[in-house]
């Protein structure tokens, strides 16, 4: 499956995120995080006991964070400031992927 990321998503990458996180971030990167987060939550939690739109922020939001955290001492702390907006991006561009896995569990 390919996405396809869009102007407005891409402007959103590049005007918010500081120049450290974008040479860092790519779209393969944030596959390999979505995967890994995914097979964490699917382990920890019995996934159909939440909504999708739950199951997706969630994912998401955990990739943030590990993204962030693995970042920090190298961008600053003032990275997760930026945390909406990389958040919102992230839902945006594998909604759709997420939605695909939790239907496979859940059904």
């Amino acid at each position: 499956m390919r996405f396809i990321i869009t102007e407005k998503q891409n402007k959103m990458l590049v005007e918010f995120l500081p120049i450290n996180v974008r040479r860092k971030f790519d779209f393969d990167y944030a596959k390999v995080n979505i995967d890994m987060v995914v097979k964490d939550i699917n382990r920890s939690i019995n996934i159909c006991d939440i909504s999708v739109e739950d199951y997706i922020y969630r994912v998401c939001d955990m990739t943030v964070g590990d993204f962030f955290y693995t970042y920090e001492d190298e961008v600053g702390k003032d990275i997760h400031q930026h945390g909406d907006v990389f958040r919102s991006f992230l839902i945006n561009m594998f909604e759709e992927y997420l939605r695909n896995k939790y239907n496979k569990r859940c059904n």
